[in-house]
């Protein structure tokens, strides 16, 4: 899997919800380091955050696990 968009810093306004909730979660599996913005649902925004979170673990894992095998 290519990570199109490591290195990269994106911020999402709206991003507790809907169509905000889905680009903020096509850029952490890409690779983005991703600010989640939010007017109103502060637990809906830390919902997003940990699903961030989690997706960022996975791709560190995959590419560690790249790594340690010597694929590229």
């Amino acid at each position: 899997m290519a990570v199109k968009l490591k290195g990269k810093i994106t911020l999402v306004t709206g991003a507790d919800r809907g169509i905000g909730r889905g680009i903020v979660e096509v850029f952490a599996e890409e690779g983005a380091d991703v600010a989640v913005n939010y007017i109103e649902e502060p637990e809906k925004a830390e919902a997003v955050a940990q699903c961030v979170r989690e997706k960022r673990a996975s791709l560190d894992h995959r590419e560690r696990r790249r790594g340690a095998s010597g694929r590229r």
